[in-house]
């Protein structure tokens, strides 16, 4: 598979302290083990993606320090190209923290990502040949929202096919302003209500479940509920990034019929079954 696939979104340090005692207790400290990836939502599905065979291209910005040098070095070394990453003077990497139960279900999570909000539309009409040339965009919810509406823009203008991630019932509100023509969003349940009344035309929409599985919906109309397999979690941090890219991974283009779609989504939750199943946020070179 050669088609080219441009993913806009966050690129970061994982950090995943996992109980060592049960449940997470709130108000006190909890002995845990400690592991530290790359992580963001964006790079975590151009990275699965690039596992699936995708020629991927990142685009999105990082800082100038040690850290963010680790991250682009990171997406080369897995072939995802990075010439659309921009390093932001003075900035530091952002940092997610996810606080795990020993069954490795989120307790609670962090994030430091202040970097982020300094990709503006300016940064993002200098990667904006990575969208022309493109057959997929992928769009990460942590992106500004006036960026994600350029990037929806420019793709609609190119008949790129667009995806978006929502990341959070935040996200998924303050993503509910922009405007233009979705192909297919992933929202969770609580993620699909502001989604639904935005201003965003999405065509597909993904309903996300956890354990239960996926709800299908075409304009509105459901089509399809699907089962997740039953499998013991180690960690479902970066489930619904393995989801999202076995989807786009499996839609050749915006003519993909109703058939092909369920098809996409059923490999995208046989993918996030597989990723809980480590740690870690993506497919393991592997699989």
């Amino acid at each position: 598979m050669h088609r080219l696939v441009t993913v806009i979104g966050g690129i970061n340090i994982d950090m995943h302290f996992t109980s060592l005692a049960g449940e997470i207790a709130p108000g006190t400290s909890n002995p845990s083990r400690l592991s530290v990836t790359a992580g963001g939502v964006g790079r975590n599905i151009a990275v699965n993606l690039a596992r699936l065979g995708c020629e991927v291209q990142m685009i999105g910005i990082v800082g100038s320090d040690d850290q963010s040098a680790w991250l682009v070095d990171g997406l080369e070394r897995s072939g995802v190209g990075t010439a659309g990453i921009v390093r932001a003077a003075g900035s530091t990497a952002g940092t997610y923290a996810a606080l795990l139960h020993s069954n490795g279900t989120l307790a609670a999570g962090a994030s430091a990502m202040e970097v982020i909000e300094r990709f503006d539309v300016d940064e993002l009409t200098a990667g904006e040949r990575f969208i022309r040339s493109a057959q997929s965009l992928v769009i990460d919810g942590n992106m500004p929202v006036d960026v994600v509406e350029q990037a929806i823009a420019i793709a609609n203008e190119s008949g790129t096919t667009t995806f978006v991630e929502p990341v959070s019932r935040a996200k998924a509100e303050r993503l509910s302003a922009a405007g233009g023509h979705v192909f297919l969003a992933t929202p969770s349940a609580n993620e699909y209500e502001p989604l639904r009344r935005g201003r965003l035309r999405v065509e597909w929409t993904v309903i996300t479940n956890g354990a239960s599985g996926c709800t299908i919906m075409r304009n509105g109309t459901r089509i399809a509920d699907l089962p997740a397999p039953q499998v013991d979690t180690v960690d479902e941090t970066g489930a619904g990034d393995a989801l999202m890219a076995g989807i786009v991974a499996g839609v050749e283009h915006e003519a993909t019929g109703p058939d092909e779609i369920v098809a996409a989504v059923r490999r995208g939750i046989d993918l996030a079954a597989t990723v809980v199943t480590h740690h870690g946020s993506t497919l393991e070179e592997s699989e």
